[in-house]
């Protein structure tokens, strides 16, 4: 049986990355939706709440997306009309976290005008920056410059923010460049 993992493209797709002390996880959905409750411009009734929590030391870090219902309503009605049945739907910073497989790493989707830059901890991703940097126009080697000072700012900056999170990380790329146009834009 194959599982399908979709983007749920959509601006009203709300990201929120919780910290919360220890807590049992019998109490985590009531405490993050909580938390969530006067964080977001929705009723929690009109939106479909999700979220993956992992353990630290101190409590949990949680990474939370609120999907307005209507928008997954719109995405399993496509879905089925292509007789699409076992699917997975998430945000596609989350989508690429789990395409991947990676515990911690740094996943490049590669574009034609930019690059998505999302820092994978703990499989949770904990940034997401849209680079406008593109790979495909210019002199590559100062566009492969600026890119990899953006990805060591997001790098440096996590850590500042959580020390002892950041270890060592793997490059994974993907995107809509073909895999010849990957190669001629790293090289």
């Amino acid at each position: 049986r194959v599982r399908l993992i979709v983007d749920v493209h959509s601006p009203a797709v709300l990201t929120r990355y919780l910290k919360l002390p220890r807590i049992p996880r019998r109490y985590m959905a009531k405490v993050v939706t909580s938390e969530l409750k006067d964080t977001i411009p929705f009723a929690i009734d009109e939106v479909d709440i999700s979220w993956q929590a992992s353990r630290n030391g101190k409590g949990w870090h949680v990474l939370t997306f609120c999907i307005p219902n209507d928008v997954i309503d719109r995405h399993a009605q496509a879905l089925k009309a292509a007789s699409i049945r076992s699917i997975t739907a998430y945000p596609k910073s989350l989508a690429l976290a789990h395409a991947v497989a990676e515990r911690d790493a740094v996943i490049l989707n590669l574009e034609p005008n930019g690059t998505d830059i999302t820092l994978v901890i703990h499989g949770l991703p904990r940034a997401i920056y849209q680079s406008r940097t593109s790979l495909n126009n210019g002199s590559r080697q100062e566009e492969l410059q600026a890119l990899a000072a953006e990805i060591e700012r997001l790098v440096q900056s996590n850590q500042a923010a959580e020390p002892a999170e950041t270890g060592k990380m793997g490059v994974v790329l993907t995107g809509k460049l073909k895999g010849r146009e990957i190669l001629n834009a790293l090289v």
